[in-house]
C-alpha cells in the first residue's frame, strides 16, 4: 500500500511541473486577461495539484474552443456567399 501512495505522489508531483513548465511556455498573448499568466501561477503555487488540475482543464476548454472557432471559419470560407441583388441605376 505504502508503494502505491509513494508512486501517485510522485506521479501528481511530475504532472504539476509539467503543467507549471507548460504555463510558463505559454505567451502572455495567449492568455485572455493582462494578468492571468501571473495568476495562474500564484494558483499553482499555493494550490500545487489542484491548481495544475484546474489550469489543466482550463488549457482543453480553451484548445476546444479555438477548434470550433477555426471550423467555423473554414466553414465559412467554404459557403459560397448569396449574389447581390443588382441595383438599378437612377
Amino acid at each position: 500500500m505504502m508503494v502505491v501512495l509513494i508512486a501517485l505522489g510522485i506521479a501528481l508531483v511530475v504532472f504539476w511541473i509539467v503543467q507549471l513548465v507548460t504555463l510558463m511556455e505559454m505567451k502572455d498573448a495567449q492568455f485572455p486577461g493582462r494578468h492571468d499568466k501571473v495568476l495562474w501561477f500564484v494558483l499553482m503555487l499555493i494550490c500545487s495539484v489542484l491548481g495544475a488540475c484546474v489550469f489543466w482543464a482550463w488549457r482543453q476548454q480553451r484548445a476546444a474552443e479555438e477548434e470550433v472557432d477555426k471550423l467555423a471559419n473554414d466553414l465559412g470560407r467554404m459557403i459560397p456567399k448569396p449574389p447581390e441583388p443588382e441595383q438599378d441605376a437612377e
